[in-house]
């Protein structure tokens, strides 16, 4: 495009020549797409609310729903999945629009997530090497466990919760933000509590990975029936937020904690003191912190006041946060991580640049504002929507703050190293090594496989450990011409590799890639 179409196409936009638009994908509909749910016919609210199983939760949505529009869906499951390169979806208004994949992960043992955004050409109006990748106002996050989808879908900043109420109703519900609590302000942590830990420092490891303990109470699992799901879901949508912000972090899931903890007649303030290890509560939760090394904590509750409250910044002693609306938990894991709403409030003890970022024409504001109607992105200078910077460099730069306190919040429980185990078998007699992530070792360092000359080709391994982070075990010849490797992740256990170069064996998850077929003499575990 020449520099006078582009003045022209400009324009146009301005007068709502809708050709020329940057940001109108709305009407982009790829026939070929797969589509992953029909509405169903004929919808009867009173006898969906009727039915057994429905809960809680449908009561909830009828809540938020724009004019009550909550619509019962038939969902095909399978479709989410690194395979499906394209999803459409009818919305409640009778438009269907279709996303492009840009990522699928294994979110959690037996879920599968499943990002994308709409095709439009507002890269080609903005071609600034800074312009952002995802559209802000149409992107759609999904997770699957097989039987059941969950996820948001945002269609020109509106958006459409796919949810699940009762016994596997699933239903598609118009959300009106405007009806959804606040987000608390966060509870400063006190001085005392600020000196048991070192302070915020700057990063140095290319890529911080930060485990979260999700924790569960009485009247959350009652209300909430997938509750597993959703949480998966909104740990990934928090993920997203930081890879579009150029944040070097991954949020991992730890484990979550089904507590008896009853919340009767307590504030969110006191339900988050309460986690506090000096806290009867906080004791227990401290028990499964230890056992999953989760650096931050987070509650699922049923408090209505609010969408979530956290503790900021977050020390090992404090790193501990509470919601009760899934959207906003990348909000309350961002003040854990340092970061305050607007720079329009009273200094709370954090970075002057800690603040999310608000902009009119384009009108967007990013995460730490608020998560309601919110993009999918922290503050960042650096970054660009539609030419227009996505932050301030004095005030509003939340990526800069997390990517600064990224591996202080990360090694509040450094990661054992762990090692993976392994028998190796061949026409000969077998050999055992043990290696730790990062290294690699040629056969021949180990004086058993040296001497029984070990080519193997049946592998038992012992303590294969990935988070979401993937990990890769591979086998190779001396200059890597032949390299068959078993990459997984969400996986910790063991397994059998019953034929090192055709991937028998692989767990369900796993990617097998092979280069060639030849003698082994080298294994690696990246």
């Amino acid at each position: 495009m020449n520099r006078e179409q582009l003045k022209f196409c400009l324009l146009g936009a301005v007068f709502l020549f809708g050709g020329c638009t940057a940001s109108d994908p709305t009407n982009h509909l790829d026939s070929s797409a797969d589509t992953l749910f029909q509405i169903k016919p004929d919808q009867n609210r009173a006898a969906l609310e009727r039915q057994s199983g429905t809960d809680q939760y449908l009561k909830l949505l009828l809540n938020v729903a724009e004019d009550a529009e909550v619509k019962e869906v038939q969902v095909k499951p399978g479709l989410v999945s690194k395979d499906t390169a394209m999803l459409s979806m009818p919305l409640t208004d009778g438009r269907t629009v279709s996303f492009k994949l840009s990522r699928s992960d294994n979110v959690a043992s037996g879920m599968v997530g499943w990002v994308g955004d709409m095709p439009s050409n507002r890269r080609q109006l903005y071609p600034s090497p800074a312009e952002i990748d995802m559209d802000p106002l149409n992107w759609v996050s999904l997770v699957s466990d097989g039987n059941l989808v969950v996820g948001d879908i945002r269609v020109e900043g509106q958006l459409y919760r796919l949810t699940t109420v009762g016994k596997g109703q699933q239903v598609l519900v118009k959300v009106d933000e405007s009806k959804l609590p606040p987000e608390a302000a966060p509870i400063a942590v006190p001085v005392q509590a600020q000196a048991k830990t070192k302070s915020l420092s700057t990063s140095q490891s290319p890529k911080s990975t930060i485990r979260v303990l999700f924790v569960t109470t009485q009247q959350s699992r009652a209300t909430f029936p997938n509750y597993k799901l959703e949480l998966a879901q909104a740990l990934q949508n928090a993920n997203q937020y930081l890879i579009n912000s150029k944040v070097d972090a991954v949020y991992e899931l730890s484990d979550i904690y089904d507590s008896d903890y009853d919340e009767t007649g307590k504030s969110p303030q006191t339900q988050l003191s309460d986690m506090k290890a000096d806290k009867p509560f906080g004791a227990k939760i401290h028990i499964e912190r230890e056992k999953g090394r989760a650096d931050l904590v987070s509650m699922l509750a049923t408090y209505s006041i609010y969408c979530g409250i956290a503790n900021m910044p977050a020390y090992r002693e404090t790193a501990f946060s509470s919601i009760s609306c899934f959207g906003s938990l990348g909000h309350e894991l961002g003040h854990n991580m340092g970061a305050m709403h607007s720079d329009e409030s009273p200094d709370q003890g954090v970075f002057p640049y800690a603040h999310g970022y608000k902009h009119t024409a384009p009108n967007f504001h990013t995460q730490m504002r608020t998560s309601h109607g919110a993009i999918p992105y922290f503050s960042n200078p650096r970054l660009q929507y539609q030419g227009v910077p996505m932050g301030t460099v004095d005030k509003n730069d939340v990526a800069r703050t997390f990517n600064e306190n990224r591996d202080t919040v990360a090694n509040f429980y450094p990661d054992p190293a762990h090692r993976v185990r392994l028998w190796l078998y061949g026409a000969n007699r077998g050999c055992f090594i043990d290696l730790k992530p990062g290294e690699q070792a040629l056969l021949s360092w180990f004086t058993e496989c040296k001497d029984n000359d070990v080519n193997p080709v049946r592998v038992e391994v012992k303590d294969f450990y990935s988070g979401s982070t993937p990990r890769k075990l591979c086998f190779a010849n001396i200059f890597y011409t032949v390299n068959s490797c078993y990459t997984g992740s969400n996986f910790s256990g063991d397994f059998v590799i019953t034929s090192v170069h055709t991937g028998g064996g692989k767990p369900e998850g796993f990617k097998f890639t092979r280069r060639l077929i030849g003698p082994v003499y080298r294994v690696s575990y990246e």
